[in-house]
């Protein structure tokens, strides 16, 4: 009986540790990406970098709109500005492979920005998470 017992239990652990390194670990995927707002009164508003670490199969600009369409939300609730809207475009995302790879893009895109007379506006305070 104790012998039946014993492999009862062994066949109970082999089970539940065969299950628990059984199950795929879900792929992710990281993205580094940053938005440039333009706002009224020749000001750009710029977010840090932004990190997510999402499901494989969510895309870049899924990620990149979501910020958008978040800053649409942040700029006139938070601060004291307001996304001037008579452009056609007036929020661009950019990205990289890396965070240095975006940040070193998006320290560009501020160089660019202030030799054309704009003031910079660092939003750095967002709360933004990709959802994917």
């Amino acid at each position: 009986m104790k012998i039946i017992i014993r492999m009862m239990c062994i066949m109970l652990f082999i089970s539940i540790v065969g299950k628990s390194q059984a199950q795929p670990k879900e792929e992710t995927v990281t993205h580094y990406y940053y938005t440039l707002v333009f706002l009224k009164g020749k000001n750009v508003g710029i977010t840090p970098v932004v990190i997510s670490t999402v499901k494989k199969y969510t895309y870049l600009s899924t990620c990149m709109r979501g910020l958008e369409m978040y800053l649409t939300d942040y700029i006139p609730a938070e601060t004291n500005h307001k996304i001037d809207h008579s452009l056609s475009k007036p929020l661009l995302s950019g990205s990289g492979t890396t965070y240095s790879d975006a940040d070193k893009r998006r320290l560009l895109d501020i160089k660019n920005y202030k030799e054309k007379g704009y003031n910079i506006v660092h939003l750095n305070d967002i709360g933004y998470r990709c959802a994917g």
